[in-house]
């Protein structure tokens, strides 16, 4: 380590001769609440909906799908049923099989939630053809409360009716899990 001179001192000296310390108050600090969230990544999520949500009652082709969260703000509820939120992506799963839907699913969902997406927009049909009932609506029906970061979904009556519905999604860094 290097020596300091008395040439470097009588030189520092002068450049802060004049110079007063300046009085201050302490101040109280609050401490912050933690705003850590665990972040899951896309190999923790389990893709695969659990065996509870297939006990969910099946809907017919014209009743309207609608499912609220505890938690959710009644008047932001009441917003999405208006279909008052702003559509900030939407997917056609309409006359796809269960399996091709399944996957256009998972894919939209991740892209709605790393874009922050907070109101998209699902067509599923009406289906359900000659009393049958729908399979693609029940599906989503399904998928759509098994998603966490799904907080309400209602029947989209601007977009399609009863064959379309507007999901509210959880604010979120991009990375979604199912229960």
């Amino acid at each position: 380590m290097k020596k300091i001179t008395e040439s470097e001192i009588a030189l520092f000296r002068q450049a802060v001769k004049g110079i007063k310390p300046i009085k201050y108050k302490k101040m109280e600090i609050e401490k912050q609440k933690s705003c850590v969230k665990k972040i899951v990544s896309v190999e923790e999520v389990c893709f695969e909906p659990p065996p509870f949500l297939e006990k969910i009652a099946s809907v017919n082709a014209e009743e309207v799908l609608s499912f609220c969260r505890p938690g959710v703000q009644h008047k932001i509820f009441k917003k999405l049923k208006k279909g008052n939120f702003e559509i900030e992506a939407m997917a056609d799963f309409h006359g796809m099989t269960v399996e091709e839907a399944w996957k256009a699913f998972q894919v939209f969902l991740d892209s709605s939630f790393f874009k922050h997406h907070r109101c998209v927009c699902i067509v599923h049909g009406k289906g359900g053809r000659g009393g049958e009932l729908p399979i693609l609506k029940n599906k989503i029906n399904m998928w759509l409360r098994g998603t966490k970061g799904v907080l309400a979904f209602y029947s989209a009556m601007k977009k399609g009716g009863a064959g379309a519905v507007n999901v509210l999604l959880r604010k979120t860094k991009g990375v979604y899990e199912l229960y």
